[in-house]
């Protein structure tokens, strides 16, 4: 289940991004390169490549990642309590 919510959290950034750049392309700017750089616009398939290249490699490490953590939860590595958030107290 953990590993799923990763995955799924993961992809879930990757198509907010993607939301950032559409809303950004609104006001004139060619975040997701459905234009030439002279102005001209992209058309089909052309115009949406940069965005389902961008998607197809947020799930492709989102996998990755979610394979090592799956495969260290079920093996008991402890390499992943590195990575939890403890409350430093100075004194």
């Amino acid at each position: 289940m953990f590993a799923l919510f990763a995955l799924s959290f993961a992809v879930f950034l990757g198509v907010v991004w993607e939301f950032y750049e559409f809303t950004a392309d609104s006001f004139g700017m060619n975040m997701q390169k459905t234009m030439l750089e002279n102005g001209t616009p992209l058309e089909g398939h052309a115009a949406v490549a940069d965005t389902m290249g961008d998607l197809f490699v947020d799930f492709l490490g989102a996998l990755v990642i979610a394979i090592i953590g799956y495969i260290s939860i079920r093996k008991k590595k402890g390499w992943m309590n590195k990575f939890e958030f403890k409350k430093v107290v100075n004194k």
